[in-house]
């Protein structure tokens, strides 16, 4: 089933899209497949697991697109020096050319894969030319260019989105350039998804970030939010509207009866109370 729409002034304020095109989701006709997970490796990620039916985000024409998931400072704090190596994603469209790529604030390109053919079903893992180096105080945006014919390229999750973080989007208003990046469940609150990203970071020596780089985890318990292992970083709890409901460094979190979710540095987590 899609849900149409337009994008336009009214909705983006001073940042639109091309006024020709729309956004819509559609379910992809192909199932999930999950490749065997290598070992040593983590999931860097805003966006949550997928779905056994992926929906795609797109115009259902011809339009050159882009998603990413935003990773801030704190996010990378325990990575800096190390490589942004490989980008992992969902593609839900045969005849699109995809390339994995990290940006800039700024939308200066900061490392890429190349143009490739999806492979459809599958999540599709691009290595980048040349590893991006993560420096301290910066962000960075890693996803992927779409540059499709029709359908609904962009893969993403069940939702809800993490707003400003994992469903950003970018949509060329000329086929050429694209424009910074915006929240696309803002833009559109129908479309309350994250696109489905995950970066992978080596150090030097090319080992693989383990999981246990991150200690941050979390837990319900007697009505109260618990997180672990934040040392100090900024939590953001949403409800499943996709809306802020705290934001700080407390470690327990009071809340009432719902589907959550929290997150804190690179990880994601869904909780009910």
């Amino acid at each position: 089933m899609k849900k149409a729409l337009l994008i336009g002034a009214a909705l983006l304020g001073a940042v639109t899209f091309a006024g020709a095109q729309s956004l819509s989701v559609a379910k992809s006709q192909y199932k999930l497949t999950k490749p065997a997970q290598p070992r040593e490796e983590v999931a860097l990620q805003v966006c949550g697991e997928l779905p056994e039916e992926v929906s795609g985000i797109g115009t259902n024409q011809k339009a050159l697109m882009a998603a990413a998931a935003k990773f801030e400072t704190e996010d990378l704090e325990n990575y800096v020096g190390w490589e942004i190596k490989k980008i992992d994603f969902f593609p839900t469209q045969e005849q699109c050319k995809y390339n994995a790529m990290v940006w800039a604030d700024d939308m200066t390109v900061l490392g890429e894969a190349g143009d490739q053919a999806p492979e459809l079903g599958a999540i599709n893992t691009h290595v980048l030319k040349a590893g991006v180096k993560i420096e301290a105080g910066k962000t960075y945006f890693v996803g992927y260019r779409a540059d499709t014919e029709t359908g609904h390229p962009l893969g993403c999750d069940a939702g809800p989105a993490v707003d400003g973080y994992g469903d950003l989007i970018s949509l060329s208003e000329d086929g050429v350039t694209l424009p910074m990046f915006i929240s696309l469940h803002q833009a559109v609150a129908d479309l309350n998804y994250n696109f489905y990203i995950v970066a992978y970071v080596s150090n030097e020596t090319g080992v693989e970030a383990v999981l246990t780089n991150d200690p941050a985890n979390a837990y319900v318990q007697n009505g109260v939010i618990n997180v672990t292992g934040a040392n100090g970083r900024q939590v953001s709890l949403y409800n499943m509207n996709g809306q802020l409901v705290y934001s700080g460094v407390d470690t327990t979190i009071p809340a009432q009866k719902g589907m959550y979710v929290l997150r804190v540095g690179a990880r994601t987590f869904k909780l009910a109370i």
